[in-house]
């Protein structure tokens, strides 16, 4: 699967070949100004790749998070309505409302009553329960071991899981932890609520094709490589409908076609604008969106890779990187410097941590103290997601062949990167690239805990230190605010100071572009955001 290139996408949207070439489906969209706004219109949404299959157990990566969000729900939500909170807080979404025992092990939801999936059946207990033992219980005759792969983490501390009535769900866990509702909301898998009926009428493999939730939008159709759409589902449960009766998610994966869509008005928002393109398209009269949410990119570094396994040469990588150069030279405000691993948009992040200084020359000491005194050869892993990463790639490699490491890059179209990803690191790659991070604080331990190395979680480049693992585990238990995140970055220094398993360079504020017809759009400090609120004007 691949997204559009530009030739395609300017057919596609009519750009080039007139409107008499458009897809019907685009053509309602066209249709849609100030007309089509009456009956709610159809707002385009544009993404430089496709997204992973819509089974939110069985998914990842934040920009299909942002097509399955609108589809489907969790017991709790983050409050996506602020654009000023530091960290979303968490409301109640399909529980109406939640206990914790004074032990802080057991968790009893208490569930809406009266709500039912796009298929209309009835959201209850028993769906709940067979959405988490689908991920969660092997035994269960429903599990599905690809949910487990993606989403088995947030559940990991789970001990039991009981139907106590129709509308009440008792969750008991093996030790306290913090962020076990915050983890329900983020996405690497999206324990999110889907309709066991869907599931038992097309099996596991086959829901994705046909997805089945209880969200403000229901699904429509998906053309591989294309675009996917969504319907507003007039029978939601809440008062909230969505505004818009129908949403298209085009990937283009050229970003001046997708530019040429936004300003033709063929779609009326842009992700991940190129940093060159974000000053020409607010003088050109649209909005341009930031946010200060939890994304850093970053390198995994393999710690079982022949050269990479010494921590003396995973530091030079590290000193070799110019980040204030990146910021200043390429992002153009779109980016900040990367202190560390822990982003911005969660409550571990500390924005006292200072990380790497530019330093080749102790880097070339370094790699001579580590044997390697004339530099060597590596390959990289990156993925096809065009735009400025390329070029942040491009900088990087110069810079690091300054001091000798030669870089190969290897590149794969996204969905076959995620995977690869998954699988963690094969020995001859190097290290393999990511934007990624969490508003929980959890996230760190996905990443840096030597007990979730690939299947069973994404420290993919199989960093492990005990000491470490030792202080995220004490972390994982801790209610505390303060403490929690000082236990996080104790273990954040060593983690990257010392052993330095990772080469964080830039945290992103993820531009969208907008057309001045979109209202109500709001990006809060989250990788995702919620599209019901928006509304087009004539």
């Amino acid at each position: 699967m691949s997204a559009l290139s530009r030739r395609e996408f300017l057919k596609y949207t009519g750009v080039a070949a007139g409107v008499a070439a458009l897809d019907p489906l685009v053509l309602a969209c066209s249709n849609g100004s100030s007309a089509a706004s009456k009956a709610g219109g159809t707002l385009v949404i544009s993404l430089p790749t496709e997204s992973d299959i819509f089974d939110p157990h069985a998914t990842g990566g934040w920009d299909t998070y942002k097509h399955t969000l609108q589809m489907f729900e969790g017991l709790t939500k983050e409050n996506l309505t602020d654009a000023n909170e530091k960290v979303p807080s968490i409301q109640p979404a399909l529980a109406e409302k939640w206990d914790l025992s004074e032990d802080k092990t057991t968790y009893t939801f208490h569930l809406r009553q009266g709500v039912k999936f796009h298929d209309g059946t009835d959201f209850n207990a028993d769906a709940a329960v067979f959405n988490i033992r689908r991920i969660w219980d092997k035994t269960f005759e429903s599990y599905y071991a690809r949910a487990n792969a993606f989403s088995g983490q947030y559940f990991v501390y789970l001990k039991d899981i009981q139907k106590v009535d129709d509308h009440t769900v008792k969750m008991t866990l093996k030790q306290p932890f913090s962020d076990f509702l915050r983890m329900q909301n983020q996405s690497y898998g999206e324990p999110l609520m889907i309709s066991p009926t869907q599931v038992k009428k097309l099996g596991n493999e086959g829901f994705a094709a046909n997805p089945i939730g209880t969200g403000r939008f229901k699904f429509m159709e998906r053309t591989a490589g294309a675009h996917a759409t969504m319907l507003r589902s007039d029978s939601y449960w809440g008062s909230d409908k969505a505004l818009v009766e129908k949403l298209i998610f085009v990937w283009v994966s050229d970003a001046q076609a997708a530019l040429a869509g936004l300003k033709s008005g063929q779609a009326h928002l842009k992700l991940w604008v190129p940093p060159d393109d974000v000053d020409p398209i607010k003088s050109g009269g649209f909005n341009v969106s930031m946010n200060k949410g939890p994304i850093v990119n970053y390198w995994y570094l393999n710690t079982r890779h022949p050269i990479l396994k010494d921590k003396k040469v995973r530091q030079a990588i590290n000193l070799s990187i110019d980040r204030d150069s990146l910021v200043r030279n390429i992002s153009k405000g779109t980016n900040t410097p990367a202190t560390g691993l822990i982003p911005p948009g969660c409550n571990a992040f500390d924005s006292s941590f200072k990380g790497w200084a530019y330093d080749p020359t102790k880097a070339k000491a370094l790699l001579a103290d580590a044997g390697y005194p004339n530099g060597f050869s590596v390959k990289f892993m990156i993925p096809e997601y065009g735009g400025y990463q390329d070029t942040f790639n491009a900088r990087m490699q110069q810079d690091w062949k300054k001091v000798g490491i030669n870089i190969d890059y290897q590149k794969l179209e996204w969905v076959t990167y995620m995977h690869k990803w998954a699988e963690g690191l094969a020995p001859d790659v190097g290290a393999l690239q990511l934007g990624w991070g969490m508003s929980a604080d959890y996230w760190f331990q996905l990443v840096a805990n030597g007990n979730n190395m690939p299947p069973n979680g994404t420290n993919s480049g199989w960093y492990q230190n005990r000491d470490v693992d030792a202080l995220l585990d004490k972390a994982a238990k801790e209610f505390d605010d303060a403490k929690r995140r000082d236990l996080y970055q104790k273990a954040h220094q060593i983690v990257i100071m010392e052993d330095a398993a990772f080469a964080p360079y830039t945290f992103d504020l993820a531009p969208i572009a907008l057309t001045s017809k979109v209202k109500g759009f709001v990006n809060p400090p989250e990788d995702w955001f919620q599209l019901w609120t928006v509304s087009l004007s004539g």
